[in-house]
């Protein structure tokens, strides 16, 4: 009832709110925790059991995914207790969650993070081992700076090439946004708007393959973004190392190489947060010395869009 959207459905999004990323939560479901308690009602879910079925759940995590990180065991752990949360209201089938506080393990959110410099970027979206579709939503997402399940769910009908504005009226924060698009997007959006079939362009979503539909994956994005990058030849060794210190790049870096190079070249925090959706100045900090950096060493913009994909900049 939840996956489905009944539960939002029957008792209102201010009582459950409809996640844009509710499918990657059912997968999660799917994957790690129906195995476990799918047939056990949930009137069997309380006290000491609560606990004693999330310590299964984790243990079938690591047997799926040996390699999996605390931050991975939270997500897992938020939709168990999500459930067992709706389970006391609003369907009042438990009367209370006893999941222990402090269940959910902490994640260390300090490592730092990386961003694609403008020649790397460059080699990526040249790359044309790669899917077009997929370069194009890379690229985007580094010049426009938006989440990657929006970049995603993006339509011709959230854009007007004429003016170069680009419109979310739904996105993580529910605040919608507009702004105007990177020139180099705008173009390049005019020009792939003219390479993708009828029936892909009726369909309306924008990163999808010119020719068949097929959309950006949902899942396994870091892969994606990883394997893309070494078919482009791009070898500097942090972006595929994960250590205490620092996480492997992960697609949702190239907001942060958008947030970087932005802050970089002048732009104001404002101007960053209005297309980011960041609510304050501290959730910058993090991007700011990156950002000095990469001003001392003269590194400079992403290359325009239009002109960074080769199938796009042999068009006019």
């Amino acid at each position: 009832m939840w996956f489905s959207g009944e539960l939002t459905r029957r008792f209102g999004p201010e009582y459950v709110k409809l996640k844009r990323t509710l499918h990657d939560d059912k997968l999660r479901y799917e994957r790690y925790i129906e195995p476990v308690v799918g047939d056990v009602p949930v009137a069997d879910l309380t006290g000491e059991r609560a606990a004693l079925h999330a310590d299964a759940i984790i243990e079938k995590m690591f047997e799926l995914s040996p390699g999996a990180r605390p931050a991975t065991r939270r997500q897992i752990l938020q939709v168990y207790n999500r459930i067992l949360n709706l389970s006391v209201f609003p369907l009042r089938l438990l009367l209370r969650n006893d999941l222990p506080k402090g269940y959910m393990p902490t994640v260390k959110t300090d490592r730092a993070f990386s961003y694609l410099y403008p020649d790397e970027e460059a080699r990526l979206l040249g790359c044309t081992k790669v899917p077009i579709q997929h370069r194009l939503g890379f690229g985007i997402l580094a010049r426009e700076g938006m989440r990657r399940s929006s970049m995603r769910d993006l339509k011709w009908d959230d854009v007007d090439l004429e003016r170069g504005m680009l419109r979310l009226d739904h996105n993580k924060t529910d605040d919608p946004a507009v702004w105007k698009m990177d020139p180099g997007t705008t173009e390049a959006l005019r020009r792939w708007r003219k390479m993708q079939a009828p029936v892909v362009r009726e369909a309306g979503y924008i990163v999808a393959n010119p020719a068949s539909g097929r959309r950006f994956p949902r899942t396994r994005s870091a892969d994606v973004l990883r394997d893309a990058l070494k078919k482009a030849g791009v070898k500097r060794k942090e972006l595929f190392q994960s250590t205490d210190a620092r996480m492997a790049i992960r697609l949702h870096d190239l907001r942060s190489t958008f947030v970087t190079i932005s802050l970089a070249l002048g732009k104001t925090e404002a101007w960053v947060t209005d297309r980011t959706g960041h609510k304050s100045s501290q959730m910058l900090y993090r991007y700011k010395r990156a950002a000095r950096t990469h001003a001392e060493a003269e590194l400079g913009p992403l290359v325009s869009l239009h002109e960074a994909i080769p199938e796009l900049a042999e068009r006019r």
